[in-house]
This record gives C-alpha cells, structure tokens and sequence, in this order.
C-alpha cells in the first residue's frame, strides 16, 4: 500500500514521458495534467491523509511488534515528503510560468489544508499528520531562508494561512 501510496504521489507536480524516436513527432515529456494530479490529490485525501483505519489490525501488530501510530505515521509522512519536497515544488512552480490551467502551488496548499489542517476533532492520527505537515513547511522555509523564490513566499504565506485557521 505504501508502493502505491508512492506512485499516486508521483503525479502531484510529475512529469509523463512518452518515448519517441527520432522520426517521431510530438513531445517527449509533459506535466501531469491539473485533472489528474487533483484526482491523485483526492486519493491521497480519502487514504491518506484521512486514517485509513483498515490497516489497523491488533492481530498483526502483536506478531510484527510494531504500532499502528508509528505505521501509518510512516505511511503519511513518506507521502508528505514526497508532495512537499523542495524539487517537487519547484517544478511546480515553474509549470505555473509555462502553463497557467497548471495545478498551482496554492491550489496544492489549499487542498492540502482542507484534506489536514480543517478536520473537526482529529484523531492521534490526525494530530500527527498536521503537526508533520506543519513541520515540514517550517522546514522548507528555514532551509531556505535565503530564497527569494516564489515558493517560499507561498509556503511562508501558507503558514501564515494556517496559523488564522487555527486562531479560529
């Protein structure tokens, strides 16, 4: 499921390649289009981001010794790390300039907000995913506190957005 969980990630800021010869018109490689990386960004919402409770099975933790939090804790930052890595958002942002119908970066956090940050009573799940969501753009934006790229701005302005969700 993680395998998975990885390649439906792929598509939010990907690339697809259609391999071509020489003689073959056409291009090579193009971004994910807005519709499919918003389907991916629905997927990942209701299996991801939302506890996905049926991996929860008492019997198999007591033979793996592992826990159900740290198990999908797992799950759910690899997902983050995948979508929020600094070269993902990069080239999001540079598709953007290419082509505006693009899945913006602000499209991103606001889908990203609604599927972690606007949940009514989080489970410990939950709480975790915000609190690593949360991290991560600190991250971002500490690492890369010399940046004057639009990205930082959009992540600085998204914390700020979430920072008023919460206030309320």
């Amino acid at each position: 499921f993680r395998r998975y969980a990885g390649h439906v990630s792929k598509y939010i800021g990907g690339e697809m390649e259609t391999p071509k010869t020489i003689e073959q018109s056409g291009v090579v490689y193009e971004p994910v289009s807005k519709e499919s990386q918003k389907e991916a960004m629905k997927f990942l919402e209701d299996n991801i981001f939302t506890t996905p409770t049926w991996l929860i099975k008492k019997e198999v933790f007591e033979k793996t010794g592992k826990t159900p939090v740290s198990t999908i804790d797992d799950l759910q930052t690899g997902v983050l790390s995948r979508i929020l890595s600094p070269m993902v958002l990069q080239k999001m942002n540079q598709m953007e300039t290419i082509d505006p119908k693009t899945y913006t970066l602000v499209e991103l956090f606001s889908d990203l907000n609604n599927s972690i940050i606007r949940k009514d009573n989080p489970d410990v799940y939950g709480r975790n995913l915000q609190r690593n969501y949360v991290e991560h753009q600190i991250r971002l934006v500490a690492s890369r506190s010399n940046d004057k790229s639009d990205v930082a701005a959009i992540v600085r302005g998204n914390l700020n957005s979430i920072k008023n969700i919460l206030k309320k």
